[in-house]
């Protein structure tokens, strides 16, 4: 193996850190030419101070022109919320449909990512969220609409780049009508190439020609791999043919996660990432540790010099990572404490927006949830112990209105609810409840739960915490919908109902 050769395959690799800091064999990656930069996840950052040195001690490592990227989507997904100012969920803005907005938000976040030392984000998802019980999507699209989608979607594309950031379109065909999870499973999609084309990839057809790269999903399409059951990351007739030939589009594409089971269930890392290259993308995001990087960095090599891997298709996705790289401004040098100054400010700036824009997206789909608060009874609210998210719904009401601090009893429960507490919850007798939902749709138990709370409560109020189509399948009289599981989102609400609630007792009606 040249050094030459082993150079030029290391730039398409994207690695992992295991920490906050990077250790001695992601180091001698980078330096080595083995990877070509990281992806960032929420363990990989502990503040602002120590996320910049480690930037920063990537990019002056890195043998290559550095890839950091990061999945900062907004609501259910950002990895660096503790960090930098978390956005809404891009359901929740796509239910406001403010273009303007929506871009000062993404301004404001590409800004907030390049002064971390950032320069790639793994968005916008361009997914269309037609199926109700996909596992996956769900908050994290636009919404069901595929010219909203479209439209939202170029305003976030736009936006990244005028901050100096790389959006990286996805989840190219489309993930949004699919039942199953890609980290563990292959997902199909079963429509006709004219359905496709009218739903699931017009909002990639409506922004190649400004979208600078594309994420590709392992999923396959049905109507294109029949004689072998393959995911679109290691097909050629979905990237070769459709997506380059038909569709036209010549930038830079890359892989979703390349240890993701629903191609290593299959195909193993390494022959999963030879396929990957073979079929056409240009960047590999394998989000492990420098041991898989050297084993994927290794199979390439091997692929190349055999001849399975022709030299011009490396040098084909050299060239289309790197013309990706200059649609960037260069890294200002400066200091750190001037970047943590820039960004405490900006940060502070933005509350007001942030809160505003998420209190707005609060929806009252049916009835008056004031009920709940109006008298002077107890209040039990039913929220899902979900292990990602922590949907403090109690605190942020008590945070919000003190008076409710001794009416407000917190009730958890598993998001996949058990039957002892469905029957349980046949034994109580309450004056209020409150049942806080967490995609119903696919944990279909909390429908049967709050079944039984209806029958056994007075006044009673459904909050959808995240997708609004929970609410289709519970029938309480006032319902809800926040379409974000964020701590920002629950804050939102809280701040939502106090404000109702004073405005009443100002009124007169309370």
């Amino acid at each position: 193996m040249t050094r030459e050769l082993s150079e030029a395959i290391g730039q398409l690799i994207v690695g992992k850190v295991p920490g906050t800091e990077l250790d001695e064999d992601t180091k001698e990656c980078l330096k080595s030419g083995t990877i070509c930069g990281i992806t960032l996840f929420k363990e990989n950052a502990q503040s602002a101070e120590q996320l910049i040195d480690l930037c920063d001690s990537v990019r002056k490592l890195s043998w290559h022109p550095a890839f950091i990227a990061v999945d900062q989507e907004g609501g259910a997904v950002q990895r660096l919320d503790h960090i930098i100012s978390p956005l809404p969920s891009m359901m929740a803005l796509g239910k406001l449909n403010d273009i303007e907005r929506l871009k000062m938000l993404i301004s404001l976040s590409g800004r907030q990512l390049r002064l971390l030392g950032i320069n790639c984000v793994l968005a916008p998802v361009l997914d269309i969220n037609t199926n109700a019980a996909n596992p996956i999507i769900g908050t994290r699209s636009f919404g069901e609409n595929p010219e909203k989608v479209a439209r939202l979607g170029a305003a976030v594309i736009r936006a990244y780049l005028d901050s100096g950031i790389l959006p990286v379109a996805k989840h190219f065909p489309g993930h949004g009508d699919t039942d199953m999870d890609s980290h563990l499973e292959l997902p199909r999609l079963s429509h006709s190439l004219e359905r496709l084309e009218s739903i699931e990839l017009f909002p990639f057809e409506e922004n190649l020609l400004t979208t600078p790269a594309i994420l590709i999903a392992h999923l396959q399409i049905a109507c294109l791999d029949q004689a072998e059951v393959l995911p679109a990351t290691l097909s050629l007739k979905v990237i070769k043919n459709l997506l380059r030939e038909k569709m036209g589009y010549q930038h830079l594409l890359v892989s979703d996660d390349m240890l993701m089971k629903a191609i290593t269930n299959k195909w193993g890392l390494e022959e999963a990432c030879v396929r990957a290259v073979e079929a056409g993308l240009d960047l590999l995001l394998v989000c492990a540790g420098a041991e898989e990087s050297r084993k994927v960095h290794a199979a390439l090599v091997k692929a190349v010099e055999n001849g399975r891997i022709p030299e011009e298709r490396i040098r084909e996705a050299i060239r289309a990572k790197l013309a990706a790289l200059k649609r960037l401004p260069l890294f200002d040098e400066i200091d750190r404490s001037r970047r943590l100054s820039i960004l405490a400010k900006s940060m502070a700036a933005a509350d007001h927006l942030l809160m505003e824009t998420s209190e707005s997206a609060i929806e009252v789909s049916r009835g008056e949830p004031l009920n709940i608060f109006k008298n002077n009874a107890p209040i039990d609210i039913f929220v899902p112990e979900h292990p990602r998210y922590p949907l403090k719904f109690a605190e942020a009401l008590r945070a919000e209105n003190p008076s409710l601090t001794n009416r407000l009893k917190e009730h958890r429960y598993s998001v996949s609810v058990n039957p002892d507490e469905i029957e349980q919850a046949k034994t109580l007798s309450l004056e209020n409840c409150v049942f806080v939902s967490f995609r119903a749709t696919i944990n279909r138990n909390q429908i049967e739960l709050a079944k039984a709370l209806k029958l056994n409560s007075k006044e009673r109020l459904l909050v959808a915490s995240d997708i609004p189509y929970d609410l289709n399948l519970i029938d309480w009289d006032n319902a809800v919908a926040c379409f974000d599981p964020s701590d920002l989102a629950v804050k939102a609400f809280a701040r939502a109902m106090n404000k109702r609630t004073t405005a009443c007792k100002h009124c007169g009606q309370a």
